[in-house]
């Protein structure tokens, strides 16, 4: 199965919160399978750590690379096919992050890593 982390399943997984569902942490900590966040997942994190709404302990700059590299994590781009694919979702949810995810997760068949269960009314495969 190829994951991909949402903002907030990546942040639960990277501060090891417990508000990660016990079934999200073991499949995330079996290395067999591919983990992947998206770019536009990363810049959510980072405009929320800039407002000061989210604190990691450490700078984002100094966090985020070693631990994307030390979890074998790769970030996935925003490509022209996820943006054709965004603009062709049905209007359920309004959050731009989390439908530019749903559109990438689609487009690339990745499971999606999330507990929004909004996200769950698209047709996209999603763990919790």
């Amino acid at each position: 199965m190829k994951l991909l982390l949402d903002a907030h399943s990546l942040i639960w997984f990277l501060t090891d919160d417990p508000k990660l569902s016990a079934r999200a942490a073991s499949v995330l900590d079996d290395a067999s399978h591919p983990r992947w966040t998206s770019a536009a997942s990363l810049w959510e994190i980072a405009i929320k750590v800039g407002l000061n709404k989210l604190h990691l302990g450490d700078s984002f700059d100094r966090l985020f690379p070693e631990f994307l590299e030390r979890n074998n994590i790769g970030v996935l781009g925003v490509e022209l096919p996820h943006l054709s694919r965004l603009l062709a979702l049905p209007n359920i949810y309004k959050d731009p992050f989390d439908r530019l995810v749903v559109a990438q997760a689609i487009v690339e068949n990745l499971t999606l890593v999330t507990c929004d269960r909004e996200i769950t009314k698209y047709p996209v495969a999603t763990l919790w």
